[in-house]
């Protein structure tokens, strides 16, 4: 269970992959519909192709009314009829991994002990989609709510440990939900 908050951070990064994308929109649109909410908000989307892109009328025009706050990126795994030259506009060849993610989310916060960062100002993470790909962003423990607690003890058993890419980019465990 997620619940979208203006104060949850200056920035939302946001993941998802395949029908995923249903959630992720209503908290998009929570967040675009408040005028006094100024959080960024960066969106990587995955599908099998341009064709199965699903909103994507109703994103790319969520982000032309709110160019300051909502940048999409969307990753489809085959071309379809389409080749890598025809893709639609914003659309790329490609699978959520490292390198999509450091680039297209808000920065993992800077881990140095001189940090002025606060806690308060990082940013937050939302996942959605298919479970292997919640696994592999956020750890093989992803999703198992009856697993022992992660650090934390008991107040973070339905919320185990961060693993996976997202661990690995400097993300901490306070900053990610999957659903």
């Amino acid at each position: 269970r997620y619940s979208y908050s203006r104060s949850a951070g200056k920035a939302l990064g946001l993941v998802a992959a395949g029908t995923g994308i249903t959630p992720i929109w209503q908290v998009i649109q929570a967040a675009l519909a408040d005028p006094a909410d100024t959080t960024s908000i960066s969106l990587v989307y995955a599908s099998r192709s341009a064709d199965d892109i699903l909103l994507k009328e109703e994103l790319d025009r969520a982000a032309a009314e709110h160019p300051g706050r909502l940048r999409t990126c969307y990753l489809v795994s085959r071309p379809g009829a389409a080749t890598t030259d025809t893709l639609p506009a914003g659309v790329q060849l490609g699978r959520i991994d490292e390198v999509i993610l450091r680039t297209h989310l808000p920065p993992a916060p800077d881990p140095s002990p001189s940090s002025t960062e606060r806690e308060e100002d990082a940013c937050q993470l939302l996942v959605c989609g298919p479970e292997p790909m919640v696994r592999q962003l956020c750890g093989p423990r992803a999703r198992d709510g009856s697993a022992s607690p992660g650090p934390g003890g008991a107040a973070n058993a339905r919320h185990p440990a961060l693993g996976g890419i997202l661990r690995k980019l400097g993300y901490r465990a306070n900053q990610v939900a999957w659903l």
